[in-house]
């Protein structure tokens, strides 16, 4: 068995992105077992709720992570936790310097852009289908084409803030 540590998403930029990302997330869940994913704190109300995230960690690049201080007190958390992999979906400079410094092992994006070189596993991101989809490639053949009821993930239970702003986000 996989412990609970050994995978993260860096995967959630905005409260839009909660929506896309979370079907890479159960992919990942369903191989390894819930998912702690570093997000934005406005974020992280929606996805914490969702069964196959096991926590949020706030990455707060506008405060509490800003600077080269802020982001080395990150790092060291990161790498007390010792997680095995994680899985970068959006092509960001910024996560992909994260993933490397806190000294996880697995790095696991899209190939084709410069944060790229970082990664231990380089995916060719899809050209055609929904950006869900190209996401969820990520992991693996069991991510690759998934059909979504509704068009939506289901989530668990949020505020009344959290909805709106998911609402304005698409």
């Amino acid at each position: 068995s996989v412990s609970c540590r050994t995978r993260l998403c860096r995967a959630v930029i905005d409260d839009g992105d909660v929506v896309l990302t979370l079907p890479l997330v159960q992919h990942v869940a369903e191989q390894f077992g819930p998912v702690d994913l570093l997000t934005t704190p406005a974020a992280a109300e929606l996805a914490t709720p969702h069964p196959a995230v096991r926590r949020t960690i706030p990455f707060d690049k506008r405060g509490a992570h800003r600077g080269t201080s802020g982001l080395a007190a990150l790092i060291i958390q990161l790498r007390r936790t010792r997680y095995a992999r994680v899985f970068l979906p959006h092509r960001s400079a910024r996560s992909a310097l994260l993933a490397l410094l806190a000294g996880i092992p697995e790095r696991i994006g899209f190939g084709g852009r410069v944060p790229a070189v970082t990664y231990t596993s380089r995916i060719r991101h899809p050209e055609n289908g929904h950006q869900v989809n190209r996401l969820a490639s990520l992991a693996g053949d069991a991510g690759r084409w998934i059909n979504i009821p509704g068009g939506l993930p289901e989530f668990g239970p949020i505020s009344a803030g959290g909805f709106q702003r998911t609402g304005d986000a698409l």
